[in-house]
């Protein structure tokens, strides 16, 4: 789909615990301008206690981060929409 912040945006996810193989097949079916990359524990670890999955890291444009989601709660879009909305307008 279009993104609504367009090139404001960058959006990077970490595969940690997966199989590359099994990564690489579900990026083919995502979004083709997704930024992706396999990580170890260690780089995981760095952002601190991992607890769910998918775990969403939301920083501002000096690199505070300004959210973390815990999972994908079905309100997932909507509280990122507005949040993003009130970061970049």
């Amino acid at each position: 789909g279009e993104l609504r912040h367009g090139d404001k945006i960058a959006i990077l996810a970490l595969a940690v615990e997966s199989p590359e193989d099994k990564v690489r097949e579900a990026v083919t079916v995502l979004d083709s301008g997704l930024h992706w990359a396999m990580a170890d524990t260690p780089t995981g670890q760095a952002f601190g206690d991992i607890t769910a999955v998918p775990t969403m890291f939301l920083f501002d444009t000096t690199g505070k981060t300004v959210r973390v989601v815990y999972g994908a709660p079905p309100d997932l879009h909507e509280q990122v929409g507005k949040l993003l909305d009130g970061l970049l307008n």
